[in-house]
């Protein structure tokens, strides 16, 4: 057995989707997954009084950029879900945890779906890497 392969290993320590216990698999080279908050959690406002008071927007959203292979098998589901969800709101809707790597904060939230589908070609075999965005909404970080 020759010793001329090479592995590449990331630092994802997992996208899980909970619909049916699927794991997300085969992502792309460099920063294959990203979370952004999609606006402040909470907001100010001043009374009459002069007082300012803190209130929560009740948008507790998250954007998940997740970066596949093509080749990835993962791409078959969340196309799947995407058009789901496209078919009958609320059909392609799962929950999703994510925990990042460099940090080990953990995202879960109850109610996620795929709210941008990948560049679908005719020929896949041409594009190495996919990207999705799947939206988290009312996500816990901790």
């Amino acid at each position: 057995m020759s010793d001329n392969y090479s592995i590449k290993q990331s630092r994802v320590t997992g996208v899980n989707i909970t619909q049916g216990a699927f794991e997300l698999n085969g992502f792309g080279d460099g920063e294959a997954i990203t979370i952004t908050a999609t606006d402040d959690a909470f907001d100010s406002a001043q009374g009459a009084d002069g007082r300012a008071v803190a209130f929560d927007t009740q948008k507790d959203q998250y954007d998940l950029e997740v970066t596949l292979l093509s080749t990835s098998p993962s791409n078959t589901i969340l196309t799947t879900l995407y058009n789901l969800n496209k078919t009958q709101i609320g059909l392609g809707h799962f929950s999703c945890s994510y925990t990042k790597g460099s940090t080990g904060a953990k995202y879960v939230a109850a109610t996620a779906f795929v709210m941008k589908i990948a560049d679908d070609s005719d020929d896949n075999s041409s594009v190495p890497e996919r990207s999705w965005t799947i939206r988290m909404m009312e996500t816990i970080v901790s």
